[in-house]
């Protein structure tokens, strides 16, 4: 806050007698001087609560308020788990995913967001095996097969089986 909309804030009266050199003029300086850091922040607060523009750190939070905070998140380049970008898709798709929660369509549309994959196979009607669920997932993405075994573990109905295939 400038010192001048801090002004503004006190009655009237003493507006007026904010002139340069006046203890209420040092007053209205100290007080805009101690309240700009939260101001900045407050300014740039819609950031936090937007996944794709909030820091690293409130991502997985923001992931807790959709119930997504049980998904790993990578800690480095090439490690386990979700990386950051993929996290934010998810707690962007969040809506659309619970929709379709305990649905085949639902559970490959979180595997095709988390993986960052379109070609993920969800077959649930195999008359052979009734009760049964098998996902196929592409070659490229067999490096992410824990995290797809993780997902389908959550996400399938507590009923079936489940098995992960590398297609």
């Amino acid at each position: 806050m400038r010192a001048r909309e801090v002004a503004r804030l006190f009655p009237e009266i003493l507006g007026q007698t904010h002139a340069e050199g006046t203890p209420f003029a040092a007053l209205v300086e100290t007080m805009a001087f101690l309240l700009e850091p939260a101001d900045r922040r407050i300014t740039g607060l819609d950031a936090y609560f937007d996944p794709y523009r909030a820091p690293d750190a409130m991502v997985p939070y923001l992931a807790a308020w959709v119930d997504l905070g049980w998904l790993p998140v990578r800690a480095e380049a090439g490690g386990e788990g979700l990386a950051m970008d993929r996290l934010r898709a998810l707690v962007v798709e969040a809506p659309r995913l619970a929709a379709g929660r305990g649905t085949s369509r639902g559970l490959q549309r979180f595997l095709e967001v988390a993986l960052d994959e379109v070609t993920i196979g969800v077959v649930d009607d195999d008359p052979a095996r009734p009760f049964h669920l098998v996902v196929e997932l592409p070659k490229r993405v067999e490096s992410q097969r824990r995290l797809a075994e993780l997902i389908v573990q959550s996400e399938k109905p507590v009923h079936l089986t489940h098995e992960v295939r590398i297609a």
